[in-house]
């Protein structure tokens, strides 16, 4: 088994744990026919070329290789994605320096796959109901720490009191949960042969 992960302090963390991982980019996988499967978890809605890993991934599987995937789906964080847009272009930061992942719904990716040549056995689109942190603050920062970066340091405190204010009215009921992600899922395969 082979981890991959383009942060080398991720890689080094997974190595001191014994496994066998290696600095390399989603979009750029370096393998050729090396592996029975691929599993990916909550990684791919960080890619921006999601035909490039698709290619990747088809290159690296062997012929009849599954991919197996959850990520963020369409609709995934949806309000929090709109109330870090909301404050922050009011704080002068281009939207798209704001939302830096890709969601997409079933169809989509289902054709993504199949136009990199994979046969698509099941794809779905799941609301998945969390508990919210009791601590926003550290939720944002630890998910969005890249886009709160583009605040200065003393705009930074008060555009999350922000983000803060809009979103625990309309995403929590009263234990604290409400529907914070959109999870897909699907299962794919390189074709045994033709490819």
């Amino acid at each position: 088994m082979v981890g991959v992960d383009s942060s080398p302090q991720m890689v080094a963390a997974a190595k001191e744990r014994g496994a066998d991982a290696r600095v390399a980019s989603g979009e750029s996988l370096p393998f050729d026919q090396e592996f029975d499967a691929v599993f990916s978890n909550a990684a791919l809605h960080w890619m921006s070329d999601h035909d490039a890993v698709l290619r990747g991934v088809y290159r690296a599987l062997k012929p009849g290789g599954p991919i197996r995937a959850e990520c963020g789906g369409q609709g995934n964080i949806a309000a929090i994605r709109v109330a870090l847009l909301a404050v922050l272009r009011a704080h002068d930061i281009p939207a798209e320096r704001i939302e830096n992942n890709r969601f997409f719904g079933p169809a989509e990716y289902r054709a993504r796959l199949e136009n990199q040549g994979f046969l698509v056995e099941e794809i779905t689109l799941t609301p998945r109901p969390s508990r919210y942190p009791p601590e926003w603050w550290a939720w944002l920062q630890t998910f969005r720490s890249s886009v709160l970066e583009f605040a200065t340091q003393e705009k930074r405190a008060p555009a999350v009191d922000q983000i803060v204010a809009l979103l625990k009215p309309v995403l929590c009921d009263r234990e604290g949960i409400g529907p914070l992600t959109m999870c897909s899922r699907f299962l794919a395969r390189r074709p045994q042969s033709g490819g």
